[in-house]
């Protein structure tokens, strides 16, 4: 995500990304991986947020990620008055985007063998049940003998 300010600031303003939840983690693209810190000499240059998403191996179908911004610190007086606003807003108002992450994970099964053969008074015979994603609840594998 790109970020830069509308109107030059006097003096640096520092801009914080935050997540509410654990699906996304935030990092910054500078020089020391702090949040962006907008000065008069780039104020009007993004600067970059990159999000991670978690792969929990689980199927839960997309899903979305509110993510804020604030302005955590300056010295520039008309940034810390929009600052100053922005924390005196209840929650439902902060100003948030939605990041929405898309599930990869697919149900699947798999079987070692797809049949097996037994003689009468034989040994037993076995085959390997294998799921390829952490189920959510109990999985039943119902076993079905034709003749």
């Amino acid at each position: 995500v790109g970020l830069r300010l509308n109107t030059k600031p006097s003096a640096g303003v520092r801009v914080l990304m935050s997540v509410a939840g654990t699906l996304a983690v935030p990092s910054y693209d500078t020089e020391d991986g702090a949040a962006p810190t907008f000065t008069s000499d780039n104020w009007d240059v993004e600067q970059y947020v990159l999000f991670t998403s978690v792969d929990n191996n689980l199927v839960t179908g997309s899903l979305s990620q509110s993510i804020s911004w604030s302005i955590t610190q300056t010295q520039d007086a008309d940034y810390d008055a929009l600052r100053t606003s922005m924390e005196a807003l209840p929650a439902a108002e902060q100003p948030l985007f939605t990041l929405v992450i898309l599930d990869d994970d697919v149900p699947s099964a798999t079987s070692s063998k797809v049949s097996l053969s037994f003689i009468e008074g034989g040994s037993a015979k076995t085959s390997t049940f294998t799921i390829g994603t952490q189920p959510v609840g109990d999985i039943v594998v119902d076993v079905v003998v034709t003749a």
